[in-house]
């Protein structure tokens, strides 16, 4: 009989795609969310969204809520959806009782999340690893610095909620010189810990997405970020794994004795031939519904694993399929229009080519993220962010006074502002000359069979100092 499902944080875009996975295998599901605003109380997918705060804001109430529902529900499996939530379940272990938590054993949990043990455990198995320095005192900061070259990235060793590794209130900075680094260094808190240090590798990102059962990878592929948003693939597609990512991944995992679902992490510089292991991520990813959409449902196979002891049977992947989120694809275009990082990875398409390439988006086949016709909601929340935005940017390329940021402008200004703004995004598109950004790599085959090359998401740079 089909048990219950909790989802922790039912507003991310992960926990999206696996409500409506299970809800389309008739499982019930329900999440926890901090309020009501997002996507958890929009959709049809969830039974029940319980108000709760988040586990890096409060964990001990985070799990007084889990711990209630479990109780109240008769819940039989709880799915963590951030790193946070995976500290505070694994902390609590115990007190569950029969429930099933969908995450690996603790050991392994800890050799991910401290992220200097994991890069030993990486080197220790043969992954290909960046270069690092551990700082001890300032003394060895010229060392240091002939070591790793300009730049460096500085890394928190793990979450601020691990007792474990030591406290960083930097989560990720690259530093160019001297100055910044002794700034950085200046506003550490007295006597803390000196976080990661690491050269900067410049090149591509690669994502691989896994399931492994016990250590054994019973499923693998990888998929391309065409555009990207502050590092989050926002238009994605499905490509074969590579060979040799496959076999670090396949090491790493085993060596891991991983349980679930995980994303793993490498870069790859075309220029120099050099491929290197970045981190893994010990829950679903972002991009989940790429997967699915794919017809790889790792969400139903996580259930069927944890519940029912049941190993997956993995279907051809359907490569080349694509999957976009709108509203994340509008805010990477708005951010590079006001000076901000390219939203096609390893390309600068200039203001023309980014506007033509956004437009374009919408004619290309990629199934949209948010919005399903059976699930129209989160799609339709998209849609009024994306409107208020719109009329934002119109009111200001107008003068006129931008409208509040809450939805509260009458709704023929809004369509008219949004029509305004519609229109000069195409002008701009049927202008621009062609650029060489439209070009976009292809894929082959039904299956996620080894590819002789990878396929690059996005800048490593950016992924090495933190995804």
């Amino acid at each position: 009989m089909p048990v219950p499902v909790l989802l922790t944080n039912g507003d991310q875009r992960s926990a999206l795609a696996v409500a409506r996975s299970l809800h389309a295998r008739g499982i019930e599901v329900l999440a926890l969310a901090p309020d009501r605003g997002g996507y958890a109380s929009r959709t049809r997918a969830l039974r029940e969204v319980v108000v709760a705060p988040r586990s890096d804001a409060d964990p001990r109430a985070f799990l007084e809520a889990v711990r209630d529902v479990v109780r109240r529900r008769g819940i039989g499996l709880v799915v963590p959806i951030s790193d946070e939530d995976l500290l505070a379940l694994d902390a609590a272990r115990g007190s569950f009782g029969d429930v099933r938590l969908a995450m690996a054993p603790s050991e392994s949990l800890r050799l991910v999340l401290d992220k200097r043990a994991n890069l030993d455990l990486a080197a220790l198995h043969g992954v290909p690893v960046p270069r690092e320095f551990r700082l001890q005192h300032r003394d060895q900061l010229p060392e240091m610095i002939a070591q790793l070259g300009w730049p460096i990235v500085l890394k928190r060793p793990g979450s601020p909620l691990d007792p474990r590794v030591p406290h960083c209130p930097i989560r990720v900075r690259v530093l160019h010189d001297r100055g910044a680094l002794e700034a950085a260094l200046d506003a550490l808190p007295p006597g803390a810990p000196f976080p990661l240090f690491q050269e900067f590798v410049a090149g591509e990102a690669y994502n691989l997405v896994c399931m492994a059962i016990r250590g054994e990878v019973v499923a693998i592929h990888q998929y391309q970020s065409l555009r990207t948003w502050e590092g989050c693939g926002v238009l994605r597609r499905t490509v074969p794994a590579d060979v040799l990512l496959e076999a670090h991944a396949r090491r790493l995992l085993r060596a891991l004795d991983w349980d679930g679902v995980a994303h793993v992490g490498f870069f790859s510089d075309a220029r120099t031939g050099r491929t290197g292991y970045m981190e893994v991520n010990g829950r679903f990813w972002g991009s989940t519904q790429v997967s699915v959409d794919a017809g790889w449902d790792f969400p139903w196979w996580v259930y069927r694993w944890f519940v029912d002891g049941e190993r997956p049977e993995v279907p051809a992947l359907r490569g080349g399929s694509e999957t976009v989120w709108r509203y994340g694809d509008l805010q990477s275009l708005i951010g590079y229009l006001r000076g901000g990082a390219s939203p096609t990875p390893g390309a600068d398409p200039g203001a023309r080519g980014a506007i033509r390439d956004f437009v374009g988006g919408w004619f290309r086949g990629a199934r949209s993220e948010t919005f399903r016709w059976n699930d129209p909601g989160p799609g339709l929340l998209d849609a009024r962010r994306m409107l208020e935005d719109a009329s934002r940017l119109a009111a200001r390329a107008l003068g006129r006074p931008p409208p509040p940021k809450a939805s509260t402008q009458p709704p023929a200004v809004t369509v008219a502002l949004a029509r305004t703004v519609l229109q000069r995004l195409r002008q701009a598109a049927e202008s621009a000359p062609a650029t060489t950004s439209d070009a976009r790599p292809g894929t082959g085959g039904a299956r996620a069979a080894p590819s002789p090359s990878p396929s690059p998401s996005r800048p490593a740079a950016a992924s090495l100092a933190g995804q």
